[in-house]
C-alpha cells in the first residue's frame, strides 16, 4: 500500500511541477514544486505508521528451523469460516428439534392406539 501511494504522490507531484513550469516557464520552479512533491511523498510512506500494519507480512524461518509458519486468514475468510459455523449449528438445532417432535407425535400415535 505504501508503495503505491508513493508512486502517486510522486507522479502527481511531477504533473502538477510540470504544469506549474510550463505556465510560469520557468524549469527552477517545476524543480521546487516536483522536490516538494516528493518530500511530501516521503513524510507519508517512509514512517511506520500503524495504517500500513493492518496485513502483516509473514516472513519464512530460517533453514533448518523447526518452527512451522501457519498463514494468517484473511478476515473474509474467517467470516466465511463463521458463517458456516453459525449455519449448521442452526441446521443441527432444527434437525434435533424435528426428531423430538416426530419421538412426540409417534408417542402420541402409540397411546391412541393402545
Amino acid at each position: 500500500m505504501s508503495e503505491y501511494l508513493y508512486c502517486g504522490i510522486c507522479v502527481l507531484s511531477g504533473l502538477v511541477a510540470w504544469c506549474i513550469g510550463w505556465a510560469q516557464e520557468d524549469f527552477s520552479v517545476a524543480v521546487k514544486v516536483w522536490a516538494g512533491g516528493l518530500a511530501i511523498a516521503i513524510l507519508v510512506c517512509v514512517p511506520d505508521w500503524p495504517i500500513y500494519n493492518k496485513k502483516p507480512v509473514i516472513w519464512l524461518k530460517e533453514v533448518g528451523s523447526t518452527e512451522v509458519v501457519e498463514p494468517v486468514e484473511s478476515i473474509s475468510k474467517k467470516k466465511e469460516k463463521k458463517e458456516k459455523k453459525e449455519k449448521k449449528e442452526k441446521k443441527e438445532k432444527k434437525d434435533e428439534k424435528k426428531e423430538k417432535k416426530e419421538k412426540k407425535e409417534k408417542k402420541e400415535k402409540k397411546d391412541k392406539a393402545e
